[in-house]
């Protein structure tokens, strides 16, 4: 949905933010952050220019075994869903209510999800906090992972 003003991301290059279109409740996965896998120095390359406009990577953060992503990057600037339209919660709301969750599974491989923090109602718009697993910024904390 693109977002107007006061919103911080209205009129910028990219206007839009993912709202939700029901209730969630806190700790239901809402879909996965889907996208290209690069390594993080060609996500680094790519991104971090002074023409770059818009960051859409997420860093792998596990390693168990077969299932190491470590030093890879989730990167949905140019092919992905709609989770990459997920906006950071500062200057629009207190706090995040989603957060990004890296898995890792032997038969299945490793991928994003992005679960609830706490309940989210229709219409409310879904954010995140960036500085917890977007590429290019060091987590704040470890990142939570899970192994199936």
């Amino acid at each position: 949905q693109v977002v107007d003003p006061p919103h911080p991301c209205a009129g910028s290059a990219y206007p839009h933010g993912l709202f939700a279109s029901r209730d969630f409740k806190r700790g239901v996965t809402l879909g996965q952050y889907a996208g290209c896998i690069q390594s993080g120095a060609a996500h680094a390359r790519r991104h971090w220019s002074r023409h770059a406009q818009g960051q859409y990577g997420i860093e792998l953060d596990v390693s168990d075994g077969l299932c190491s992503a470590l030093g890879l990057v989730l990167d949905a600037k140019h092919v992905g869903n709609e989770c990459r339209m997920i906006n950071d919660y500062r200057d629009i709301a207190a706090e995040c209510n989603v957060r990004f969750m890296t898995v890792a599974s032997p038969s299945k491989g490793v991928w994003v999800d992005v679960i609830a923090t706490r309940a989210i109602g229709s219409g409310d718009e879904i954010l995140a906090d960036y500085d917890d697993g977007a590429a290019g910024r060091a987590p704040r904390a470890s990142p939570s992972t899970t192994t199936t």
